[in-house]
């Protein structure tokens, strides 16, 4: 890959604007997370094409910085922003969406620019997809802005509608964001969304930051958890340890410990050896005293570890 990037980089200046969002788009379907350098050359080429570019293709590159965790210099967030706000009325839901998501991952988002977006996709409930639905959650819940009770109650029909239709990670997303504004759900449909992590749905596929953010949300949702909750979370918290870092970790088993979780002796053994952490940074040493916390109330005796 690194012969791609010195191609790349060489040849930049004669890319369209098709072809830098071309790229960027297929770095994020490999998954392959290019060097900051180049990230940054392609930043400068989208601020120096972006009166030629498509109202799809911005949104989608701007979408596609935000996937590769790359934080944009002021100067050009500011000026690809501003285009966003000039192209917003030709946007369509799903890129009005990936402007939400971008704005929300992209550090402190401009106040007025993402509450313009949120209002467009307000505008457009009618048109909602799961997708959709579950990036404006995510993304309210995020930034802690809550849009008015209206459309919340507005949010939580749309929802309910498409309860079926309704996947792990589009769920999650949706839980974590109402607990993010200490908004609740009705006794109704919060049953009928626990009862899919409970029993119907695999949890296997679930990691890291999601899996400690679904962790969480259930933990402040349910306030009398079933024991097929906890025990379900808890095996996939434990699969998933050796991969998350000392914070997800730390918050998957407090949070576990909320829904008065009972590990089987196995599963606090295998807690116990994944709680071994340099703890030399701040944060380590700040998950390690709230480990501490959550294995007294889950009577895990962390040993040596």
């Amino acid at each position: 890959m690194e012969r791609v990037e010195g191609v790349i980089a060489e040849r930049l200046d004669a890319f369209s604007p098709q072809g830098i969002f071309n790229t960027l788009w297929a770095f994020t379907a490999f998954a392959f997370r290019p060097s900051p350098a180049l990230l940054g050359q392609l930043a400068l080429a989208t601020c120096g094409k972006l009166e030629f570019f498509k109202a799809s293709e911005l949104a989608m590159t701007y979408w596609s910085f935000a996937k590769l965790k790359h934080h944009l210099p002021q100067t050009a967030l500011g000026k690809i922003q501003a285009q966003l706000l000039a192209m917003s009325l030709r946007f369509s839901l799903s890129e009005v969406s990936c402007v939400l998501y971008g704005a929300s991952c992209m550090g402190a988002p401009e106040p007025l620019f993402l509450q313009k977006f949120v209002r467009q996709s307000f505008a457009m409930s009618s048109m909602w997809t799961v997708d959709s639905i579950s990036i404006l959650c995510f993304t309210l819940g995020l930034i802690r802005h809550h849009p008015g009770q209206q459309q919340l109650e507005l949010l939580k029909g749309a929802i309910e509608a498409t309860r079926r239709k309704l996947t792990t990670h589009a769920l999650g997303n949706i839980l974590w964001g109402f607990a993010r504004l200490k908004e609740r759900f009705s006794r109704q449909s919060l049953s009928a969304y626990v009862d899919l992590f409970s029993h119907e749905w695999p949890l296997a596929g679930m990691e890291g930051q999601e899996l400690a953010n679904v962790t969480w949300a259930l933990s402040w949702h349910v306030k009398d958890p079933p024991a097929s909750l906890a025990d379900r979370l808890g095996a996939t918290v434990v699969a998933a340890s050796p991969r998350m870092t000392a914070s997800q970790f730390s918050g998957g088993v407090i949070s576990l410990s909320t829904l008065r979780w009972s590990p089987s002796p196995a599963e606090g053994e295998a807690l116990a050896a994944s709680a071994v952490f340099s703890g030399t940074t701040e944060g380590e040493m700040e998950a390690l005293g709230l480990l501490a916390w959550a294995f007294a109330r889950l009577d895990v005796d962390p040993g040596d570890a």
